[in-house]
């Protein structure tokens, strides 16, 4: 596959480049924006994405977020309007994808909330930190209550958000309602900021941090102790094929 070239790399290498981990909330406010403007448009195409995470996310030249790697995501088309597939990253995963009665784009607006508290704390909120288990992860999904630390950012406004974005009840979540992930834009963190979708979706709002490329042809280098798990052997075989190009 040809696809366009992303020069950015991924919000996971931005956010494990910061200090503690996490960025500003205004920062985590225009990386949100960007998601959650991606699941607005997937969301009327009828595509639930269900994969959410920085590693998914890159940054395009502008500062902008892309979001990539639809293995995961399935089109609702057709009745129930639903799916069972027991699938995505357990620290991401909303509670209905676990109770095995079906769900639908709850899933998504679960991971923006998943997300945004994670580009604020440094962290996810159910993970097992201890042992890395992801069955206990999943335990604590089901049944423990959002927590936040104490000397961590203190944005009322964003504990708002994230708390109505990771109702275990998805009947009660912010963004699952007739409206859409249109409620989660109207909400406070972003409404009393006078945030600017309108500037958001034509791109001229100015990105939080742009990469530093010094040509079009420049990309920013992934972290050392990081691309080498995903190392690819050389193709060894005839290339004659391709010498035009």
């Amino acid at each position: 596959m040809l696809l366009e070239c992303v020069p950015g790399g991924e919000l996971f290498q931005l956010l494990a480049q910061r200090p503690a981990g996490c960025v500003p909330s205004d920062h985590a406010k225009f990386y949100g924006g960007c998601v959650i403007d991606a699941f607005s448009y997937m969301h009327e195409q009828k595509v639930v994405y269900r994969d959410l995470k920085p590693e998914n996310l890159l940054i395009d030249r502008r500062g902008y977020i892309k979001v990539i790697d639809f293995g995961f995501g399935k089109f609702l088309d057709k009745a129930p309007y639903r799916t069972m597939t027991f699938c995505g990253t357990p620290e991401y995963f909303a509670p209905e994808i676990m109770m095995g009665k079906g769900y639908d784009y709850s899933v998504d607006v679960w991971g923006v909330g998943i997300l945004i508290y994670e580009m604020i704390y440094g962290y996810t909120p159910f993970a097992d930190h201890q042992d890395g288990n992801p069955h206990k992860t999943m335990q604590y999904i089901m049944k423990n209550k959002v927590s936040y630390p104490t000397d961590g950012n203190p944005d009322r406004v964003a504990k708002k958000l994230i708390d109505m974005l990771l109702q275990k009840n998805s009947t009660r979540r912010l963004g699952c309602g007739s409206g859409g992930t249109r409620e989660v834009k109207k909400h406070e963190w972003f409404s009393s900021s006078n945030f600017n979708w309108d500037a958001l979706e034509s791109t001229k709002m100015q990105a939080p941090w742009v990469p530093p490329l010094s040509s079009d042809h420049d990309v920013v280098e992934p972290m050392e102790q990081y691309s080498s798990q995903y190392r690819v052997r050389p193709y060894r075989g005839d290339q004659k094929w391709c010498a035009e190009w």
